[in-house]
């Protein structure tokens, strides 16, 4: 039986990860209207619902939060949308992040998307709906945690975490105000080619990602079993 599902992302790096896995690992027919040249058009890809992929089973869409900040709002368009009703599954990927507080990031975005489905059930009570929290669906953190836990180059990530990041931290001049995506670009700058944002990173870069890493593989098996990918 044929499903429409529905991935609502937080940012591009979450749009430009699941856009390789689905089309490297699972071999998925692309929507060509979301491609130049065989490479992702961000620009396009919004709020709006957007078809993405399809296979035998499914018929895969995607919107684009663009900031976890907008999730009550695209909440409430979805909620008022015809779109809703013809939609079987949605799969929300969302950041986690390091909050300092009462609650760590990973609860605090946990409790958003409860909030969400709830809203949604109330106007179409036949959804299904999950969600995967980057990095690893139980800690706080971000995709770029998710990417620099399984790149290939460990020895330079360890390096630059452990040793370069805590010693600029320390200079007078640092400004550093989030130690994972300064990590990342860091870390990226120690390649070829050089991409300093994580999207850009995983687009043109995505053969540096140890798809065997435990890391990765687990959010790969994820997907598999949520869209019910065939071997």
């Amino acid at each position: 039986m044929s499903r429409n599902i529905l991935f609502v992302c937080e940012g591009e790096t979450e749009v430009c990860l699941i856009y390789k896995i689905l089309k490297k690992e699972f071999k998925l027919v692309s929507n060509k209207d979301v491609e130049y040249n065989g490479t992702l058009i961000l620009k396009d890809l919004h709020h709006n619902i957007t078809e993405f992929f399809t296979d035998y089973n499914n018929k895969i869409y995607v919107s684009n939060l663009k900031g976890e900040d907008k999730l009550n709002t695209y909440i409430e368009e979805l909620s008022n949308s015809r779109e809703i009703e013809d939609i079987d599954k949605i799969i929300f990927l969302m950041d986690a992040d390091f909050v300092k507080g009462a609650e760590a990031g990973y609860v605090r975005t946990k409790k958003a998307i409860e909030k969400a489905k709830e809203e949604l059930l109330e106007v179409n009570s036949k959804l299904d709906i999950t969600e995967f929290i980057l990095p690893d669906n139980e800690n706080d953190g971000m995709s770029e945690t998710l990417i620099l836990n399984s790149i290939k180059c460990q020895n330079i990530v360890n390096y630059i975490r452990e040793e370069v990041i805590e010693k600029v931290k320390e200079m007078d001049e640092s400004e550093i105000k989030n130690e994972e995506k300064t990590a990342f670009m860091m870390v990226a700058a120690t390649q070829n080619p050089l991409k300093g944002y994580a999207h850009h990173f995983i687009l043109d870069c995505y053969k540096k990602i140890d798809k065997e890493n435990e890391k990765i593989s687990k959010f790969i098996e994820f997907l598999k079993i949520e869209l019910k990918i065939e071997n």
